[in-house]
Formats: C-alpha cells, sequence, structure tokens
C-alpha cells in the first residue's frame, strides 16, 4: 500500500541517518537549523544513548510504552482496528496544552507509527502532525521520526543501543485574519515552542511508563 510503501522508506532513511552516531546522555532537544535550499527553518533532535536492559525486553518495552502514553489519556483516541495491529499505533487526540506566558493553546495531533522488527534490530518509524486551533488556526508542525533498538556492544550484554533522530518542520497557512496582522510570524512561534514542550511532556511519561514495564519484568 501507499502507507506501507512511505514506512518502509522511512526505514531506509532510518538505517542511514543513525549510523556513525556516538553515545551520549541525550534523550529529545530539538535544535532550530536551516534548509538553505527550500529557505525553511526546522528543528532536528538527534540522541544515542543506552537502556540498561536485554533487547529485545527494552524494545518491546518502548513500543508498548508508546501505545499506552495514548491509550490511558481519556481524550485521545487510539485506533485499534486496522491492519497489522501489533506493529501499528494509529492515534488521533485534541488536547489544550497551557504556555508559560498564560496563553492557552488548543492542540490537533494524528501520528502514526509502525515496527519493524529483524534479526537483532527493531526499528520505529512515525509520521505526525500538530496542528493549532483558535487563535493559532492555520500553524501546523510536521514530524518525522525514526528510532533503531538493537543489542549493545560487547561488554554491555544486557544493554540496548538506542538511536534516534526527529524532525519538525513548521509551517503557517496565510489565513485571511493572519495577513491582517502584524504578530503572524510571533503566532507561529509561540504554536512551535509550546507544541514541543507539549511533546516533551509525552516523552518524560514515555520515559516513566517504560521504566514501569522493565521493572514489572524482572
Amino acid at each position: 500500500s501507499r502507507g506501507g510503501n512511505c514506512f518502509l522508506n522511512l526505514r531506509v532513511v532510518a538505517e542511514t541517518a543513525v549510523d556513525g552516531l556516538t553515545s551520549n546522555t541525550s534523550f529529545y532537544k530539538p535544535t532550530r537549523k536551516r534548509d538553505a535550499l527550500r529557505n525553511v527553518d526546522y528543528f532536528e533532535s538527534i540522541s544515542s544513548f543506552t537502556i540498561p536492559s536485554t533487547y529485545p525486553k527494552a524494545a518491546n518495552a518502548m513500543f508498548d510504552s508508546m501505545r499506552q502514553v495514548h491509550r490511558q489519556n481519556p481524550h485521545r483516541k487510539l485506533f485499534e482496528t486496522i491492519d497489522d495491529l501489533p506493529n501499528t499505533i494509529a492515534v488521533k487526540f485534541r488536547t489544550v496544552f497551557h504556555c508559560e506566558r498564560g496563553t492557552v493553546l488548543p492542540l490537533a495531533l494524528i501520528v502514526v507509527m509502525h515496527r519493524f522488527v529483524e534479526p537483532g534490530r527493531t526499528v520505529l518509524v512515525w509520521r505526525g502532525l500538530i496542528e493549532g486551533e483558535g487563535e493559532f488556526a492555520g500553524t501546523y508542525l510536521d514530524s518525522t521520526g525514526w528510532c533503531v533498538l538493537r543489542p549493545a556492544g560487547i561488554g554491555d550484554v544486557d544493554a540496548t543501543d538506542v538511536r534516534t533522530c526527529i524532525h519538525l518542520v513548521p509551517t503557517q497557512l496565510r489565513l485571511q485574519k493572519q495577513l491582517e496582522r502584524s504578530e503572524s510570524t510571533m503566532d507561529i512561534t509561540v504554536f512551535t515552542e509550546s507544541a514541543m514542550r507539549s511533546a516533551q511532556q509525552d516523552k518524560l511519561e514515555l520515559a516513566r511508563l517504560m521504566q514501569e514495564m522493565l521493572l514489572d519484568c524482572l
């Protein structure tokens, strides 16, 4: 299918992008970059770390935690009737995020993730779209990510090596109301920063759930 081919292409990109990364302690820390060819700003988060748990137990716990992050939230709709359920997560939800500046930011998100399990390696790839609502209508954050998990090198037999790469591209449609306002640039800046903070909250909850699952397996 078209969606399946998209995930296969992302898997190939993932395998190329994470090779050669050195281990560090970062998990999710987007940095602003510039695509001179397309004349757009984007954010990128690259990380490489180890989980003190054996493979594939750690890989399974990470994927199950990603499903649980959405399942436990009553405001999120997890689609569980699609094909290949054991290896696919599809979710749609609306939420409200409170910015530090006192602004209330409504967000809508659609994300689909697929897991490829191969001998000695698990590859997770996903596409997501975060959409601003209300005063932030017309602003979007396009997210593409991949994560490769495999047994750590010799000497770390009880650890799993994790490599991740996440691309975030903010865009803004020029709606009539925004053309009439001088602060439209600020709109997308506030939206992007808030959407990334909201994603950071999910990442922290993911780490907590994953730790619980791994402890339950002991």
